[in-house]
């Protein structure tokens, strides 16, 4: 048997402060590999960019974007302290709504960002400790209310084509709509 143990804390620093036994920690030492954060490695993001891209474009059956330079430089200078997996999940946000203006507005400002000198903002929004399931099903519902709008739009507000249109079915999208904030009724052409 094989037991492979990853964390972002120093566990040798918990042992000697009687935070985390000493006895199971040299049992589970054997092979020690350190991999410095995201943010330290630079220049693997263009990699792993294109690797969600091409991944996720595939998942939800879309072409791959192409992205502008500034939204490709916010990538870049973001300080990523979700490390790879908050990387995915802006690629996979970026696929599913593409929508650059927004992402770059949401790393830009209030998120930590590095400037050159390496000094660090802080981040209102890790204060709230939103997880990253609450990022995503936040991401995945406004790209479900945009889909929804655009269906009713070109079905002219009627919901039994857009079900059909959305290959759900009548229920699910009365549901969808409610969930969404759409509301049962919803046709602005009327109001």
């Amino acid at each position: 048997m094989r037991v492979l143990v990853a964390t972002n804390r120093n566990i040798e620093e918990a042992v000697r402060e009687g935070r985390f036994r000493e006895d199971l920690f040299y049992r589970l030492n054997v092979v020690n590999i350190m991999i410095p954060p995201l943010r330290e490695r630079r220049e693997e993001i263009p990699i792993f960019i294109e690797y969600f891209l091409n991944k996720f474009a595939a998942k939800y059956q879309k072409k791959v974007r192409t992205m502008t330079d500034s939204f490709l430089k916010t990538l870049l200078d973001y300080r990523w302290g979700g490390n790879i997996r908050e990387l995915q999940n802006v690629i996979q946000r970026f696929i599913v709504l593409g929508n650059e203006e927004e992402i770059i507005a949401e790393l830009g400002s209030p998120r930590k960002t590095e400037n050159l000198s390496g000094s660090e903002k802080e981040d209102p929004l890790l204060e709230n400790h939103r997880s990253l399931k609450q990022i995503h099903r936040e991401a995945a519902r406004r790209a479900e209310t945009k889909v929804i709008t655009q269906a009713l739009e070109v079905t002219h507000y009627n919901r039994k084509k857009a079900a059909q249109l959305l290959n759900i079915s009548y229920k699910g999208l009365l549901y969808k709509m409610k969930e969404c904030g759409l509301g049962k009724r919803h046709n602005p052409k009327k109001s």
